[in-house]
């Protein structure tokens, strides 16, 4: 069972003072007690009055506002000076209970001073950088792990070394070597064999390097095209290796298109027994009828020829050219006039083509919803020659929808009626009339501002919202507090919320700080004395003072736990937020 006696020195009405003079008296009323002694949670305690200010450091205090100087003397400030402590005040002067408390620092922070055993200069700006502590700090290049030598393996770099380990700054420099120097190991970028020893030879480089053959400009058939020559292939191109030969053709062999030398129609059927008899024999492609030109007199066919008609082997070739090419009289299929100067114009194929001013892409209307222009066509979408026209009105004229320059009301009713003619025509909220300025209003978060302009008859004041969280404009938007907006009213607050002191629980709250039996409440704790309820919302009188109600711990601030902490009494069957014994 947990019994405690609740703190009520700070609440100005009763001290944890001295208990009766055998320490073991107990009451259930005030006539149960002597000596000006009161029934406090069932025991006898001397009234504040009696004891805190009387000069005497008594049972349960700390210090006595009564004593000016020396031992007993309540601190007036708690900091010792020293920058790796963190000072404290608990208690109060007026409760006698004002003490000093100090914690050294373990914390790595930034800015306040200290630097804390085991901090450096990475996590607290406060540590100076010192060498050898394992951390890389400002203005060091390396600690713990600084480079034993500066050789990186390459060599195609300058290794150098700069600086010092025993000093955290040694660092490594490695510069490209760029020369092409033969002998030192290294090929740099743009150097080839031939001029550096230590380049190898590399195929599909662009350059013929030694053992290569070819390198970019291999040659992709042997074929000379020549009947009368054996052509061979060593290597490839792939290997950079590829070479042809071409070998005459000395042996009689029908049918391979070659005669040679030595040769007969007896021995080789590709041999013309006698060229020039006006008789087309086996092997002969004429005789005595071979063209005197291959010209065929279409532009777009590549006339060739080949043989000769001094052995009878005279023949033509007629390819269709595919290629756009200007000025060669031919338009190949898939050509236009934009890519072959030979082709003619046609309406039709998407592009468009000089005389041309559409193919394709004709518009469908020439209306450019300007009611100030006056639209025209000429030509056809059918012809590609189909042109928009759109000029301008200049005549002052009602109903067709458009106010020329120069033109103006009543001339054109298409015009608007002209501000300050002393009447509010259509699209005017004044003329005459119109305000230069707007008082703020009733509304404090929707002034009135000033919209429009007087010169065009459109000045008005219209009511302005203020939805921005901005303290000092006198408005208290929807949404703000008092912690981001300074108009807005602070919140009240409430039991069992945190205090440091007489008048931070507001108004109508008390700050309890120290206990009887239970040495502190930790942070502070807002209440108010109490017989029984009312108490404020969200708290219950328990043992003549308010506490937070709850029904579990995690509703509670740290220290504190949620308990029936009077169910001895049967005063309250309900839980509060309590401070947790100190054990």
């Amino acid at each position: 069972m947990r019994v405690w006696l609740l703190p009520l020195l700070a609440l100005g009405i009763f001290a944890c003072s001295s208990l009766d003079s055998d320490g073991k008296v107990e009451c259930e009323g005030n006539g149960d007690c002597q000596n000006g002694r009161v029934c406090t949670f069932n025991r006898c305690v001397i009234p504040v009055s009696q004891s805190c200010g009387n000069g005497v450091i008594d049972p349960g205090e700390s210090c006595d506002p009564a004593i000016a100087a020396g031992p007993g003397r309540c601190p007036l400030t708690c900091d010792d000076g020293i920058a790796c402590t963190m000072d404290s005040a608990t208690g109060s002067a007026d409760a006698c209970t004002l003490r000093c408390v100090s914690v050294v620092a373990v914390e790595c922070r930034n800015g306040d001073g200290c630097c804390p055993s085991g901090c450096n200069q990475n996590q607290d700006s406060d540590c100076s950088a010192t060498c050898g502590n394992g951390q890389v700090e400002a203005l060091e290049t390396c600690d713990g792990n600084c480079p034993a030598a500066c050789n990186d393996g390459n060599a195609c770099t300058t290794d150098r070394g700069y600086g010092a380990a025993s000093s955290c700054s040694a660092v490594c420099g490695y510069e490209s070597t760029a020369a092409c120097t033969s002998g030192d190991g290294c090929c740099p970028a743009g150097c080839s064999a031939p001029g550096d020893s230590d380049c190898s030879a590399t195929c599909g480089n662009g350059r013929v390097d030694p053992l290569e053959s070819c390198d970019g400009d291999c040659p992709t058939s042997c074929d000379d095209g020549i009947a009368c020559t054996s052509d061979s292939q060593t290597g490839s191109a792939s290997t950079c290796s590829l070479a042809c030969s071409h070998q005459p053709v000395g042996v009689c062999t029908g049918g391979d298109g070659c005669c040679p030398p030595g040769c007969s129609p007896a021995t080789d059927s590709d041999c013309s027994a006698t060229c020039g008899n006006g008789q087309v024999d086996q092997g002969e492609t004429c005789d005595g009828n071979c063209p005197a030109s291959c010209n065929d007199n279409n532009a777009c066919t590549i006339d060739t020829l080949t043989g000769s008609a001094s052995n009878c082997s005279l023949v033509c070739s007629n390819q269709g050219v595919s290629v756009c090419q200007n000025d060669d009289g031919c338009c190949p299929a898939g050509c236009n006039a934009t890519s072959d100067n030979d082709c003619s114009a046609s309406c039709g194929n998407g592009t468009v083509e000089a005389p041309e001013v559409c193919d394709g892409n004709c518009p469908a209307s020439c209306d450019d919803n300007n009611a100030c222009t006056l639209d025209t066509r000429t030509g056809a979408a059918s012809s590609c020659s189909l042109v928009c026209g759109h000029n301008n009105i200049t005549q002052c004229q009602t109903g067709d929808g458009c106010c020329p320059a120069g033109c103006a009301y009543p001339g054109d009713g298409d015009c608007p009626q002209a501000c300050g003619n002393g009447q509010i025509d259509q699209g005017e909220t004044c003329d005459g009339n119109c305000p230069t300025s707007c008082s703020p209003g009733p509304n404090t978060c929707a002034p009135l501002v000033l919209m429009g302009s007087v010169a065009s008859c459109t000045a008005r004041c219209e009511a302005q919202a203020i939805t921005a969280c901005l303290g000092g404009d006198g408005c208290c938007a929807p949404g703000c507090t008092n912690t981001n907006d300074s108009d807005c009213a602070p919140a009240e607050p409430q039991v069992g919320d945190p205090c440091s002191g007489s008048g931070t629980c507001g108004p109508n709250l008390q700050c309890v700080t120290v206990g009887e039996l239970i040495p502190s409440f930790p942070g502070g704790y807002c209440s108010m004395w109490c017989t029984s309820d009312p108490c404020p919302s969200g708290s219950h009188c328990s043992g003549w003072m308010c506490l937070k109600t709850c029904t579990n711990t995690n509703q509670c601030r740290s220290g504190y736990e949620c308990v029936n902490s009077d169910a001895s009494t049967t005063m309250s069957p309900e839980l509060e937020c309590t401070p947790i014994p100190l054990p």
